[in-house]
């Protein structure tokens, strides 16, 4: 039942002959403004039961919210390695093409200088 003004003023006209002005002031204080009902225990656990469903709804978008940045990264991640590995396979082919390619001309080289140092042994040799 919320306290009318004039109930207000009688309580505390009450209070300060019991109590005196200053603690009649502090007790009146505590009350809720004219017209307004204090809240019940009823309101308290409406308002815990409000309060407990909004932040299981924003954790809830927090974890959507998230999930979707995870998502994506993943998404970003997997693309990156993918590239990644293209030019790393597309490096090995070339590696092994220039790897071959000194290797035949290291071969032709050292296959020349022998035979020229066996011609140049041979005239050696043969000449002398």
């Amino acid at each position: 039942m919320a306290l009318t003004e004039s109930a207000r003023h009688e309580l505390f006209t009450a209070l300060v002959t019991a109590l005196g002005e200053a603690n009649a002031v502090t007790l009146i204080d505590q009350l809720p403004p004219p017209g307004r009902e204090p809240a019940t225990t009823e309101d308290l656990d409406r308002l815990g039961e409000s309060l407990r469903a909004h932040t299981d709804r924003g954790l809830a978008d927090l974890r959507a919210h998230t999930d979707r940045g995870l998502a994506d990264l993943r998404a970003h991640t997997d693309g990156g390695l993918a590239s990644v590995r293209v030019e790393i396979a597309d490096l090995k082919v070339e590696f092994a093409d220039r790897l071959s390619r000194h290797t035949r001309v290291t071969v032709v080289a050292v296959v020349t200088m022998n035979a020229a140092t066996i011609a140049a042994v041979a005239a050696l040799v043969g000449g002398g």
